[in-house]
């Protein structure tokens, strides 16, 4: 037995199993032209990031300050940059999570949105005393809609 869905059913469907298996050629070329939408015009994120540093618990500067974040009673300082920067997103990067006007962006956007390699990771076991890190505070979308859309064509 045969059926055929339309396209915009197979969408759904593809964004909660994320599989290709969906894929047959009418659905391929439904998904490229909304994709290129976004290469045509780029999706407007704005943002803030956050500063984390830590202060050194000892009056002379080290060359090698590592700490185990697990067992060191020093927590970061956090300051929130008052720039609102801009992003053009034109595709092939998860977006990350819509929740209400914000989002909460996946690992490989906030790599690219931050100024240095430091990305501030609550997860990682050592710190070093003498570098910066960075994370996304807040990032919204100039338009939601277009937004969810992207969201629904790069999983």
């Amino acid at each position: 037995m045969h059926f055929h869905l339309p396209p915009e059913i197979l969408l759904i469907i593809y964004n909660y199993t994320k599989e290709t298996i969906i894929m047959d050629s009418e659905f391929y070329k439904f998904l490229i032209k909304k994709r290129n939408i976004f290469f045509d015009n780029p999706l407007k994120l704005k943002f803030k990031l956050a500063r984390w540093q830590y202060k050194e618990p000892w009056p002379i500067p080290t060359k090698y300050s590592i700490i185990n974040c697990y067992t060191s009673k020093l927590k970061p300082r956090m300051k929130v940059k008052k720039k609102i920067r801009e992003f053009e997103l034109q595709g092939f990067i998860p977006l990350g999570i819509i929740k209400d006007d914000i989002i909460i962006p996946d690992k490989k956007l906030s790599l690219l949105l931050i100024p240095e390699n430091a990305f501030y990771n609550q997860e990682r076991q050592y710190a070093n005393l003498n570098t910066l890190y960075w994370s996304v505070w807040k990032l919204w979308p100039e338009n939601l809609e277009r937004a969810k859309l992207y969201n629904r064509l790069w999983i």
